[in-house]
């Protein structure tokens, strides 16, 4: 049995992909694959709707980076919504959410509303704050890994 179950739905030009479970190195091929088939669309613009993600892992967050990174390549973009406390945490000590533009709702993360967002991406690190998450570059899922 699958601890992570996606469902994926088009909203004009965006697809909002919904997460229910664990975003964990034992879920993260499942997340890989669904990312990977929605990168496939020309300028792919992708809402991850982290309302029912229970954790979240740093291979989890590799992928969601190299997701990012790919959609970012093509003209597209990945945005984060509706993060629960304990995956919010997460994302924010491991500084996603200054790379990966994070959202409070799906509606405003669909639009790119800047009044929404939770953290400023490409905002200067406050350098006497460490992450919390061991460097990403240094995960197996990151080394090899390419979404494109």
């Amino acid at each position: 049995m699958s601890e992570l179950r996606l469902t994926t739905s088009r909203t004009d030009t965006v697809d909002v992909l919904e997460v229910h479970g664990n975003l964990t190195a034992a879920t993260a091929l499942i997340l890989h694959s669904q990312l990977e088939l929605l990168l496939q669309r020309p300028d792919p613009v992708i809402v991850v709707d982290l309302r029912n993600a229970q954790q979240c892992d740093s291979t989890a967050i590799a992928v969601l980076l190299a997701a990012a990174a790919a959609a970012t390549t093509t003209g597209g973009a990945l945005r984060l919504a509706r993060p629960p406390g304990p995956v919010c945490a997460t994302l924010r000590a491991a500084q996603t959410m200054r790379i990966i533009p994070t959202y409070g709702a799906v509606s405003t993360a669909i639009t790119a509303n800047p009044i929404d967002l939770l953290d400023t991406p490409g905002a200067p690190l406050d350098p006497t704050r460490r992450p919390a998450v061991s460097t990403l570059g240094d995960t197996p899922a990151v080394r090899g890994a390419s979404l494109r």
